[in-house]
């Protein structure tokens, strides 16, 4: 009972089974982190603490990572990108933008906002790859029309696309601004109007 308190205090550990996508991170906890390109498509072992996140391939650490809690974010090492390796060539910003414009204009608009998105354009793989193949679900038409009203609206996200096919709005035109400008005309006391807050 008199024996010395530990060194460290109890921590906490969540683990997770998880495949490498082909823009070599792995996602946990919604934040993506880079883990070495020649594990892509290979499960590995997430071990996350409150402070770190430890990666292992076939039991053995590969990296760790500081914990972030960043929704969406990238953690990405610079020894973890791929220099001249054949799975970095399969896919590259010029492929994934070729695919778009066969789909259509709109796609291609919105394969490019998710390119220019982030610092590298690996990182945006992934949410390119989930874009384009809603194409089988959807077909063509929708997925165009879905893009055209998601960068009209200012959407940035594959999820925003994905909700405009889901409830259908893609086959809703949209309204121009000014006639949404002039359709409200009810005049009441307890309407301020946009004036009002400026």
């Amino acid at each position: 009972a008199l024996m010395p308190l530990p060194r460290q205090a109890f921590e906490h550990l969540e683990f997770k089974i998880a495949k490498v996508s082909i823009d070599y991170h792995i996602r946990f906890s919604d934040h993506f982190y880079s883990v070495p390109h020649q594990l892509v498509k290979e499960e590995v072992e997430i071990r996350a603490s409150h402070y770190t996140v430890q990666i292992l391939y076939k039991g053995k650490p590969v990296t760790s990572h500081v914990r972030q809690y960043n929704s969406g974010g990238f953690t990405t090492l610079p020894e973890h990108m791929p220099t001249r390796h054949q799975k970095q060539q399969q896919w590259t910003p010029g492929r994934l933008k070729n695919w778009a414009q066969k789909i259509g204009p709109d796609v291609l608009g919105f394969t490019q906002q998710l390119l220019d998105s982030k610092q590298h354009p690996e990182q945006a793989y992934r949410a390119c790859l989930g874009l384009l193949n809603m194409e089988r679900e959807y077909g063509t038409q929708r997925l165009n029309a879905a893009c055209h009203r998601a960068i009209a609206c200012g959407g940035r996200r594959v999820a925003n696309v994905r909700s405009i096919l889901q409830s259908g709005l893609d086959k809703v035109p949209l309204t121009p601004a000014k006639e949404q400008e002039t359709r409200v005309t009810v005049s009441h006391e307890n309407i301020r109007g946009a004036d009002f807050f400026q």
